[in-house]
């Protein structure tokens, strides 16, 4: 039996592991989302909360959304069993944007920089009036986003991207129209196999947080697609293996148009935790619960 931890902003921690302090109304969002977060459990196994006692979990095996410090103090805090996890400095050098930006941009023109001036050299690189897109190093569920134009950034915009810069750096890249989001899930075990689940498809609304995700139907995305898809996953898990990572993972991806062309993009980010779409695509294949 398996006591689940949905620390869900994770990234959070990850950005500001010192001060960051847990928040009760991530127990809001999980108990609006037990239907999808669910999908996870099996029988027997049970969800960790804020009020639950020391020793509730006794005799389970703890496993959280992403083992940070404070998710592993609480499981251990309820009496679950750890299960094995990377140290937090891996965990946040993988879930960092610059971790997929080491592995080579995706969109043209994009980059990832690191501070104030690299920043307005980015967005000046691009014909004035582009939209764009800045990201920060730790974001998820569509935070931690700015829409910019193409020239000089205002001060808000600046503002925005000083405070970033304290966490790390900012991911600079165009913005295009998005005609299907995919996503690519795996699990990566310590000892290197790595076990890979259907790719889904995923709706994400216009401010990027995601909506829901079904199983991608056969054919729905062309030869090429499903190899680039596949071959990006497959170096993703090598890559967070050569970092030290184990444990659940997965990629976003998208087909777009630009210039009147449909294009592939295999990798938009790296999420190397568990996703919402993680347990639809593995389905049968849980080799988290050995």
């Amino acid at each position: 039996m398996i006591a689940w931890l949905f620390n869900l902003d994770a990234e959070r921690e990850l950005a500001a592991p010192r001060s960051y302090q847990p928040r009760r109304a991530i127990a809001d969002v999980v108990a609006k989302l037990r239907p999808v977060l669910g999908s996870l459990l099996a029988p027997g196994d049970g969800i960790v909360l804020p009020d639950d006692p020391p020793g509730r979990f006794r005799g389970f095996r703890g496993r959280a959304w992403c083992p940070t410090p404070s998710a592993q103090r609480r499981l251990r805090e309820v009496g679950a069993e750890l299960s094995p996890a990377p140290p937090v400095e891996v965990l946040r050098a993988v879930n960092d944007r610059a971790f997929s930006a080491a592995l080579g941009q995706t969109l043209p023109g994009a980059c990832f920089v690191r501070d104030e001036r690299e920043l307005q050299e980015a967005v000046a690189s691009f014909p004035a009036g582009r939209r764009l897109l800045l990201k920060r190093a730790f974001s998820f569920a569509g935070k931690g986003r700015r829409p910019v134009a193409a020239g000089t950034l205002d001060e808000g915009a600046l503002a925005w991207a000083r405070a970033s810069f304290k966490s790390g750096g900012v991911q600079v890249e165009p913005f295009v129209e998005r005609l299907l989001d995919l996503g690519m899930h795996g699990f990566l075990a310590a000892d290197g196999t790595v076990t890979f689940g259907v790719p889904t498809v995923q709706q994400i609304a216009k401010d990027g947080a995601w909506r829901g995700s079904t199983r991608a139907e056969p054919g729905l995305l062309d030869a090429g697609e499903e190899a680039s898809l596949k071959a990006e996953g497959a170096r993703v898990a090598q890559a967070l293996r050569a970092a030290g990572y184990h444990g659940p993972f997965g990629i976003d991806a998208f087909r777009y148009r630009e210039a009147g062309a449909v294009i592939f993009n295999p990798r938009t980010e790296i999420n190397a935790r568990y996703s919402m779409g993680w347990a639809l695509a593995m389905r049968d294949r849980r080799p988290d619960r050995g």
